[in-house]
């Protein structure tokens, strides 16, 4: 059943995960697997950079509750650097080195690999949807459509919201309001954004579909460790 995160939220254990209107976010999943060979995605939605060091501990709690996953085989992180990472000329390796410090967290080594959605120039953001394949070849599949072109319904799962009250924002976004409205003065537990579909007036034909990464180009992989 695929589940859809807003800011700060945590899906486990699902084989398609979506995450609204990543702007100055970071849409975060690890690749586990069981005892028995069986693969999950679980995913938290990480919003600026001082807050998803206080978010990520609680994807990791909740990611090892009943004991820890037998193997995490990747993470994922897709995020527009140019946004998250401002006034860094190497946004690359500053993305690595925030997916090395997740990897830490969890105790993991091995690839990193992420989209960075600013090639794109999205103007509201971008929808990221990662999905588990289980029909051999790439593990996960990664799509994405910008956010002003996206329609996003009601209903969905009761998953956990973590959320602060002291997040930081890099000065160059202090007068975004798209972005001041993603902060909260609150730690609660809500629903998911539900279901999530392409607005279809604004297409014709294939291209109401998301699109999928072009892995050759656009995706960037890296080893960390720690």
């Amino acid at each position: 059943m695929p589940v859809y995160l807003d800011e700060q939220m945590i899906g486990l254990a699902s084989d398609v995960i979506g995450f609204p209107h990543l702007l100055l976010c970071l849409g975060f999943v690890a690749l586990t697997e069981d005892v028995n060979g069986d693969h999950d995605i679980s995913g938290i939605h990480l919003t600026d950079i001082a807050a998803s060091k206080r978010a990520f501990p609680f994807f990791v709690s909740e990611l090892n509750k009943g004991g820890p996953p037998a193997k995490i085989n990747a993470i994922y992180g897709c995020c527009n650097r140019s946004i998250r990472y401002p006034g860094i000329t190497n946004t690359t390796t500053a993305w690595r080195a925030e997916m090395t410090e997740y990897a830490a967290l969890l105790g993991f080594k091995g690839p990193a690999r992420g989209f960075d959605t600013s090639i794109i120039a999205p103007r509201d953001g971008t929808y990221v949807e990662y999905q588990l394949s289980r029909t051999g070849g790439r593990e996960i599949r990664i799509y994405y459509r910008r956010n002003e072109k996206m329609d996003y319904g009601g209903g969905g799962a009761n998953l956990g919201q973590v959320m602060f009250s002291d997040s930081t924002v890099p000065e160059a976004l202090r007068n975004n309001p798209k972005v001041l409205a993603k902060i909260k003065d609150r730690i609660e537990l809500a629903a998911s954004k539900g279901s999530a579909t392409v607005r279809p007036k604004k297409f014709t034909g294939k291209a109401r579909t998301l699109t999928e990464v072009d892995y050759s180009l656009r995706l960037d992989e890296q080893y960390v460790h720690f």
